[in-house]
């Protein structure tokens, strides 16, 4: 590969920036790791809770920079889904979304609905699918996580904070 062709490649990846939150006085954080794209791209994005108390549900948001866009399907019932993996949810955890556009913030809740916690297991909480736009420049950008709260398996509410 010449150097000329090398270095419009190197010009379109762009790289989103790790983030980790913790629960007040707690050892228990969510985190997300940095991660390399290209433009165009889709990718999941992993978010992944360390945790040492039981949790059943959670809210937070994810806020999203300029050119990056949270991935919608259309679902069976023709209407159009957020696309994510469920990690340490049960199948009976739904998530239900409100993407703000205008904010390019990312609302997210999970609740069980026959009040199971979530799996104690290595690896995602839950991983979201991402889209870089076509002709997002190369950078660094950064992705936020705000309003994040959590519900232990004894109904106690817990706030994350930076």
């Amino acid at each position: 590969m010449n150097m000329k062709k090398f270095l419009s490649v190197l010009v379109v990846l762009l790289t989103l920036c790790g983030v980790q939150m913790r629960a007040e006085g707690e050892n228990d954080k969510v985190v997300i790791q940095s991660a390399t794209i290209a433009a165009g791209e889709e990718f999941f994005l992993p978010i992944y809770l360390e945790n040492e108390l039981t949790y059943k549900a959670f809210q937070m948001e994810i806020v999203l920079p300029e050119g990056i866009s949270p991935v919608y399907a259309e679902n069976e019932d023709e209407e159009m889904e957020l696309v994510f993996e469920r990690g340490k949810m049960h199948s009976t955890h739904s998530l239900t979304d409100n993407y703000r556009i205008d904010e390019r913030v990312l609302g997210l809740v999970c609740v069980s609905t026959s009040g199971k916690n979530l799996r104690k297991v290595d690896g995602p909480l839950f991983s979201v699918k991402l889209k870089a736009d076509e002709d997002l420049q190369g950078g660094t950008y950064n992705i936020s996580l705000t309003n994040i709260k959590f519900t232990t398996s004894d109904n106690v509410g817990c706030d994350f904070t930076d």
